[in-house]
């Protein structure tokens, strides 16, 4: 393939890369999130408002697997550029499980665990 086709669609390199670093990312803001909800959760007697930030977050990255996962399935196989991409798609994927598995975890927590353990 010649160099104009590597480099027509930098959308589709953006969204290699946001499937890599964004659900990182994403998880740190949730996590900060839900701990600074803790005090008004704390004050109502109601985690509501953390589940429903961890829901949001958890969609958030849930699209961004998906996201990733598209990028694979359609990655071209042969050329070197494709090898790479394939690749990156793949590592976005498995980042991706890996967050909504955290993400996953520290919802349960929310549902199980009081905002105010006194």
């Amino acid at each position: 393939m010649n160099e104009t086709t590597q480099t027509d669609r930098p959308l589709r390199d953006f969204s290699l890369w946001l499937a890599i670093v964004g659900s990182p990312t994403i998880w740190l803001i949730q996590f900060q999130t839900i701990y600074m909800l803790v005090f008004p959760a704390c004050g109502s007697h109601h985690n509501a408002v953390i589940n429903a930030t961890c829901a949001g977050f958890f969609i958030c990255i849930a699209v961004i697997a998906i996201m990733a996962w598209r990028n694979w399935s359609n990655a071209p196989t042969g050329e070197p550029a494709g090898k790479t991409r394939r690749f990156m798609a793949i590592t976005g994927v498995m980042v991706s499980a890996l967050f909504l598995l955290v993400v996953g975890a520290q919802w349960i927590a929310a549902v199980m665990i009081d905002p105010c353990p006194i």
